[in-house]
């Protein structure tokens, strides 16, 4: 059960897409060193928040990888319906893996310093009998790299 939801974090804050909707709708975030609060939440299960530090460069502002992550190649996800405007953001995402795909949408608040979203997904086929799950993730940029 803990490789599900170790799984499912790190497909969310630990993968990266790149898309022309994400080009088009860039959030102006400064890059620096940015930390991370995740809370996962699964139905029985009791899930420790998890804090973590990443060092955010312009290239990653440039594709949105403040808000979903910066390993390419591992479980390639797909975005669509991505919205950005006025602080608020909005996407839905589909990322494959060896154990089925896990979709979901997320929606939030994001302003140069801070990011604060929540995330809502769903495995197919279910993993161990588990398939929802949501995540809350706050950022801020702590300092520079």
């Amino acid at each position: 059960m803990n490789r599900v939801c170790l799984t499912a974090a790190a497909i969310l804050t630990l993968t990266a897409a790149t898309s022309s909707a994400f080009a088009q709708n860039q959030i102006e975030t400064q890059p620096g060193m940015w930390e991370y609060s995740l809370e996962t939440k699964m139905p029985g299960m009791a899930i420790p928040p998890q804090t973590m530090r990443r060092c955010i460069t312009a290239q990653d502002v440039a594709q949105n990888k403040q808000l979903i992550g910066g390993n390419q190649g591992k479980n390639p996800c797909t975005i669509s319906n991505f919205k950005s405007g006025g602080g608020k953001i909005s996407f839905e995402f589909a990322c494959k893996s060896g154990q089925g795909t896990m979709k979901g949408n997320t929606s939030g608040n994001a302003t140069a310093t801070s990011i604060d979203m929540e995330t809502r997904m769903q495995m197919v086929p279910a993993v161990q009998g588990m398939s929802d799950m949501s995540q809350k993730t706050k950022a801020k940029r702590v300092g520079n790299c």
